[in-house]
């Protein structure tokens, strides 16, 4: 039998097996539920657990739906969502748990789970799927386990860094979501692709096709519908309509400006869908850091449309750059949606939260600002931006590196002619599956760069 057939299998029971005796052993409820979860502002039970239903579906089907533009890769796209985002909610909790006890000492107490930290464990699969966005197709999943559960350690040490000790606001993950999953992404890819990737990939595998791009377009609209309760969903309860508001006003800027830079961009005027399906979401991804904040309407609509601008040009120009400069060829793009944009929302929390004042945000300006009182909360601001930045891009590094030495070992197939191919690690059915020339509509970066 080959190397990879069972041992894949036997890893997930195992891993299973372990993770139960680890809940037995560490976790426990918060409390009981009649009331609200004792989270002070923050809003009761069935609201909590409408807010993870929405961020739910965002990473199951938005994420994994979005990611299905390659033609021959769908069902790893959806499949391999579906798995990254169950095991990473299962050990994001003990991740997070253990170092919310490092930062405040109880360790004589059990993690209490509540609808809250299942929130939290899904914003973590979320880094998580940003990540795979970077490195889909191009590594098998065993290794992109390896990574991930390396990058839940380090994503929840750095939130509970930002969130608890810092007190960084960063109500929608910017930094601590998008950013360093996009980072982290980047960081492993580069260390893992091909010594000549150019050349490596073949031409049909990498392809979208009319039927691909479709299904894409569903995950985007998904995305775009449940962005604002994604950067809402914990936010306090008064001001989450702010949330909203500032997330939805942002996400039709970028919306409207990566249509119209698309065409100005692209040959011959047209639309391409590569930037329809990812920037018109730059918007919810720019406005996360600051959207519980006075923004203003007028303020995030601008963010919005700088950060669907930014996107775009990246997609156009900055990724064939990156690839024939660096050799750094990313998937789905994930430096012009989420990385660029991530560090465009850092930015600008740090200048809303600089020019806030008492006067403005009333008797709750402690409770959003805690640095606020002191005029330092913007500092604090450029400190999380760049400890979320070093640890992705270092953690990335070093544990994409290693997991590169894992290939021979974590994937029965080593030749390159099965990157972009379900065929690998998924029964297909051959002749639907192979007979695709008809509808192929549009290459992707990799062989555009190369013309």
């Amino acid at each position: 039998m080959a190397r990879g057939n069972l041992p894949q299998g036997l890893f997930l029971l195992l891993w299973q097996v372990a993770i139960i005796i680890l809940y037995f052993l560490f976790v426990d409820y918060e409390g009981p539920y009649h009331e609200a979860t004792g989270e002070g502002k923050h809003n009761n039970v069935a609201q909590y657990y409408l807010a993870y239903s929405h961020v739910a579906t965002m990473a199951l089907v938005g994420f994994g739906y979005l990611m299905t533009f390659l033609r021959r890769y769908r069902f790893g796209a959806i499949s391999y969502t579906f798995l990254v985002t169950v095991l990473i909610f299962q050990w994001s909790i003990l991740t997070l748990g253990f170092w919310e006890r490092v930062q405040n000492g109880k360790w004589d107490e059990k993690i209490k789970l509540s609808i809250a930290l299942c929130v939290d464990a899904m914003f973590a699969a979320c880094s998580c799927l940003i990540a795979l966005g970077g490195m889909i197709g191009k590594v098998s999943i065993w290794q992109f386990l390896f990574l991930s559960f390396w990058q839940t350690i380090f994503y929840s040490a750095n939130y509970i860094l930002g969130s608890k000790t810092l007190k960084v606001v960063d109500i929608g993950g910017s930094m601590y979501i998008h950013l360093f999953g996009a980072y982290w992404g980047l960081a492993a890819t580069f260390m893992m692709n091909p010594s000549n990737v150019k050349a490596k990939v073949p031409y049909k595998s990498m392809g979208a096709s009319y039927s691909s791009d479709t299904f894409s377009m569903i995950g985007t609209l998904f995305l775009w519908l449940f962005w604002p309760s994604f950067n809402g969903a914990l936010a306090l309860h008064d001001v989450q309509a702010r949330v909203f508001l500032n997330t939805i006003i942002s996400l039709t800027g970028s919306c409207m400006i990566t249509f119209a830079m698309s065409a100005i961009l692209r040959h011959d005027g047209k639309f391409c869908m590569e930037d329809i399906q990812n920037a018109t979401l730059a918007g919810g991804v720019a406005i996360g850091a600051s959207a519980d904040l006075y923004v203003t309407p007028g303020g995030a609509l601008m963010v919005g449309a700088f950060a669907g601008l930014v996107s775009v040009v990246g997609f156009n120009k900055l990724s064939p750059f990156l690839l024939q400069r660096l050799g750094l060829h990313d998937s789905c793009g994930i430096h012009n949606l989420h990385g660029m944009t991530g560090f465009l929302g850092g930015i600008v929390s740090a200048i809303v939260t600089g020019i806030a004042t008492p006067q403005v945000y009333g008797p709750i300006f402690d409770e959003l600002l805690p640095r606020g009182a002191s005029g330092d909360q913007w500092k604090y601001q450029l400190a999380c931006l760049g400890h979320s930045l070093g640890i992705s891009l270092i953690g990335g590094l070093i544990f994409g590196f290693i997991a590169d030495k894992l290939k021979g070992i974590c994937q029965p197939h080593t030749d390159d002619a099965f990157m972009f191919d379900d065929r690998h690690a998924f029964e297909v059915p051959e002749p639907g599956y192979l007979n695709y020339d008809f509808e192929m509509t549009r290459d992707v970066e990799m062989t555009k760069a190369t013309d």
